[in-house]
């Protein structure tokens, strides 16, 4: 996608290469009578579906459509391609309320319970679904696995805030701007938070600090 290769292409490298295993690694020789795994196989054990697909998108469509990348020629013909690929993958989510995809989530969680990225796509789509709790427990479970991520922060963040416990959101806000503090709509958010529990004075520093940071 963009600069990195699509899931397909991950597997035509990975098919590719697991055809050579026996001329490099003899004693699995086996691999070769066994075969790879086809594609749908390989989505379906890896959790990949169209919620990942979207998820995938949506963090790459801002990122090109500022330059370098609006000085392509074919720019809006990409935008254009991206955004009515994202609403096929919605449609396909949505046709059963997101149960296909949790169901797909869950049966890949069964092989890799510590995979921290099914964890967090889990999360988001329980969050997406209004599923607070469960939403919770797989974001928490992806804190476990990076305590160091600064998505499970901001992700545990709207959890506690979207379910009205804005002050309890305080303190992810705050971790997830310590750990990335040019992140623009974690510094935002925060602010409102503030705002939004009438600690004005608080929140209007948060908007100085950021300024100054990235005064342009």
């Amino acid at each position: 996608e963009h600069v990195h290769f699509t899931f397909e292409g991950s597997y035509k490298l990975a098919s590719g290469i697991f055809r050579r295993i026996p001329s490099v690694f003899p004693d699995l020789a086996s691999a070769k009578e066994m075969g790879a795994p086809d594609l749908p196989t390989c989505a379906e054990q890896l959790g990949w579906n169209s919620w990942g697909k979207i998820q995938q998108l949506d963090g790459i469509l801002p990122l090109i459509d500022r330059p370098p990348f609006t000085y392509q020629l074919d720019h809006d013909k990409r935008m254009l391609a991206l955004k009515n690929e994202v609403g096929q993958h919605q449609a396909t989510v949505y046709k059963d309320n997101g149960i296909g995809a949790l169901k797909n989530f869950s049966n890949a969680l069964v092989d890799r319970p510590e995979d921290p990225y099914l964890h967090q796509l889990l999360g988001e789509l329980y969050y997406a679904m209004n599923r607070h709790d469960e939403a919770f427990e797989h974001i928490n479970a992806m804190l476990r696995i990076l305590p160091t991520s600064h998505d499970a922060f901001m992700q545990l963040a709207y959890i506690y805030y979207k379910s009205g416990k804005i002050k309890e959101s305080l303190p992810y806000f705050q971790r997830a701007i310590e750990l990335s503090p040019y992140y623009v709509q974690t510094q935002l958010d925060l602010s409102s938070a503030l705002a939004h529990l009438k600690r004005f004075e608080e929140a209007e520093r948060v908007c100085e600090r950021f300024i100054q940071l990235q005064p342009e």
